[in-house]
């Protein structure tokens, strides 16, 4: 089964440079851009027909050469991806050297493995099963446990 492209990704970068931070939405159409220093919207656009998953990729990595090195902290920066069946998700990277996260994730591996984390697929070896069910039971409820399977089984990541 064919799986709902994605059709937005928008990163708001919170942390780093002033020149790097600022809100970027990654569409079917145009990049649009929202920096605090106007002579970078120029630098970032990007070819519409690209993969939008490629593209966020080459930005993170472009914004990760200003973030710290892995074991030095992160630079928080919000994402929020949507997809051509409605679903969305939205979470934090926290973004370092080279576009990953501080597990090497880069987004899409990340939104993957929260996806898996909060649709109850998958138990991180720091808990006891008690302790997973009791945080997918209790925090995450049936709701977003759900949401985050259905993006899993139907949604391109």
């Amino acid at each position: 089964m064919k799986k709902s492209p994605v059709t937005a990704i928008t990163l708001h970068r919170l942390e780093g440079p002033k020149a790097d931070c600022g809100i970027i939405t990654i569409d079917e159409k145009y990049t649009t851009s929202h920096f605090l220093t106007a002579s970078l919207d120029a630098a970032y656009h990007c070819d519409p027909k690209e993969d939008r998953w490629t593209w966020a990729h080459e930005l993170l990595t472009r914004w990760g050469r200003s973030a710290p090195m892995p074991g030095r902290g992160y630079d928080k920066t919000d994402a929020h991806v949507e997809w051509n069946n409605g679903h969305h998700w939205r979470m934090r990277f926290d973004l370092q050297q080279h576009g990953r996260d501080s597990s090497g994730h880069n987004l899409k591996q990340a939104l993957r493995h929260a996806l898996t984390f909060y649709s109850g697929r998958h138990k991180p070896a720091h808990m006891t099963t008690e302790q997973y069910r009791h945080f997918i039971e209790e925090v995450v409820g049936d709701r977003n446990m759900d949401r985050a399977a259905a993006i899993l089984d139907t949604c391109d990541l």
